[in-house]
């Protein structure tokens, strides 16, 4: 006997030949499906997981305030110290005299505009002196209109070297009265890197020249151009040099012969500059006579000087004691220039006769 109740088969092997004959219909009936039975069985018991390590101790509180902090200190920090102010004329009187009587010298150069020859000023009309603000702002400016506008010539004056360029050889400026002009002191300290070679005698050097502005590669020392070639805008015939207006012994020579000089004549390198001016030989001069033994000459690199030119190397502006009138004014207008151009320096005389004080302040009369 096959029964089937809600889907499910149950077949009683008790019983041969039947299936389940005595099979209550009953049993069947009030049975609960077997998902219940299942639900109701007990469910086996988890494995617990692995204990955890035990967390950190918590950190501490924080501070409610901040710790107390020292008192502001009463002591003041003394105040930015002021720049310090300029020397006085009186101070700078006395280093330059201490200066020109030590071995260290005053570095001069006369304030000679474009350059000055046998006619007067270049490029100056009448061949006269420039305005004052012409001869102040040029000052060691390059200037690339002349062949010579690349360097400066200068002396050093001392007590063994007092002589200092003077244009009493030119008769338009002599009979002017500029034979002494005005000159201003440089700082030599600074500017020693732009020397390029010393002569012990006036030597001209602005015959001297190179086919470069400010020289170069192409500037063959002491070599002379037979026939007149371009340079620039220069097509003059020239002498060309290892440095614009230093030449080569044979130059040096055929300018210092004709005075009487009879010692080593040649352009000096920088580092032979105390020999340069041991070589000089000023005592062959006749007194009240142009001579180009009577001072040296030093040649200064200004080829990249710039537009702001040496002014602000000046010391002071200077005039030689026996100067015209017209040269004191001059030199005085020079020195209006400079304190215009926010440059004090002061104006002063030079007497290159004086042993103890060479240099003075020139007086208001003056």
């Amino acid at each position: 006997c096959h029964h089937r109740h809600q889907g499910l088969a149950l077949w009683d092997t008790n019983q041969r030949g039947s299936v389940c004959p005595s099979l209550s219909h009953s049993m069947w009936v009030d049975q609960p499906p077997l998902f219940v039975w299942l639900a109701a069985l007990p469910s086996p018991a988890l494995p617990s997981p692995p204990s955890l390590p035990p967390l950190p101790p918590p950190p501490p509180p924080l501070p409610s305030r901040l710790p107390p902090q020292p008192p502001p200190s009463t002591t003041l920090s003394p105040p930015p110290q002021p720049p310090p102010s300029p020397p006085t004329s009186s101070t700078i009187v006395t280093i330059l005299n201490g200066q020109w009587g030590g071995a260290a010298g005053v570095l001069a150069h006369v304030l000679d505009g474009q350059g000055i020859d046998m006619s007067g000023f270049k490029g100056s009309p009448g061949g006269l002196p420039p305005p004052a603000r012409t001869l102040w702002d040029t000052l060691g400016v390059p200037d690339r209109s002349h062949p010579w506008g690349d360097r400066l010539s200068c002396s050093l004056l001392s007590l063994r070297s007092p002589g200092l360029y003077d244009a009493s050889n030119v008769p338009l400026l002599a009979e002017a009265g500029y034979t002494h002009l005005p000159a201003v002191l440089l700082d030599a300290e600074v500017l020693r890197g732009r020397l390029r070679c010393c002569y012990p005698f006036d030597a001209g050097s602005t015959k001297l020249h190179c086919g470069t502005f400010g020289g170069g590669a192409g500037c063959t020392p002491g070599r002379r151009v037979a026939s007149a070639v371009s340079l620039g805008p220069w097509p003059t015939p020239l002498l060309t040099a290892r440095f614009p207006g230093c030449g080569d012994r044979d130059y040096a020579q055929r300018e210092a012969r004709p005075w009487g000089f009879e010692g080593d004549a040649r352009a000096y390198k920088p580092d032979e500059l105390a020999k340069c001016l041991d070589g000089m030989e000023a005592e062959r001069c006749v007194e009240g006579r142009w001579c180009a033994l009577s001072h040296n000459e030093l040649v200064l690199d200004i080829a990249d000087s710039g537009d702001d030119g040496l002014q602000r190397f000046v010391r002071a502006v200077v005039v030689d004691s026996r100067a015209s009138g017209m040269a004191v004014r001059l030199a005085r207008a020079v020195w209006a220039v400079a304190e215009q151009s926010n440059r004090t320096v002061p104006l002063l005389h030079y007497d290159p006769r004086s042993v103890a004080a060479p240099f003075s302040e020139v007086d208001n009369e003056g």
